[in-house]
């Protein structure tokens, strides 16, 4: 890449990372909840990042992704301890702490709630994870 294209997607990038559209807010509020689904992602400190207030973000939000913060964070997760416990190898509480859940107890119930099944029958369905608490 020569150094003509080079300065134009700085420029690029810099314009994109200046956007404070309510929308531009939203997507690096998903951008940072995917690319770390186990950090602290309540709704105020996503608000914080986003520059909105927690009302503000929510609405937005909601528009944006079609759900809540508080959903989409949850479905981050689920889908990081799902992949965990089909790769094999990790004990079902192991999955729960490195997804973000507060204990295996409240990943079960998202589970069952969202998935239909306890993490411990998907890690037997794929037959790949130990499966003790």
């Amino acid at each position: 890449m020569d150094d003509a294209s080079h300065a134009f997607e700085a420029l690029i990038e810099a314009h994109i990372a200046a956007d404070s559209s309510p929308q531009a807010r939203v997507r690096r509020v998903v951008s940072a909840i995917l690319d770390d689904p186990a950090g602290p992602h309540d709704v105020r400190s996503l608000a914080e990042r986003a520059a909105m207030s927690p009302r503000t973000l929510s609405r937005a939000f909601r528009r944006a992704t079609g759900t809540s913060p508080a959903r989409f964070v949850e479905d981050a997760r689920l889908r990081l301890a799902r992949l965990l416990l089909e790769r094999g190898g990790v004990r079902v509480a192991s999955a729960a702490a490195r997804a973000g859940f507060q204990n295996a107890e409240r990943m079960r119930r998202a589970f069952h709630r969202r998935l239909g099944a306890s993490p411990a029958r998907l890690a037997q369905s794929t037959g790949s994870a130990t499966t003790r608490r």
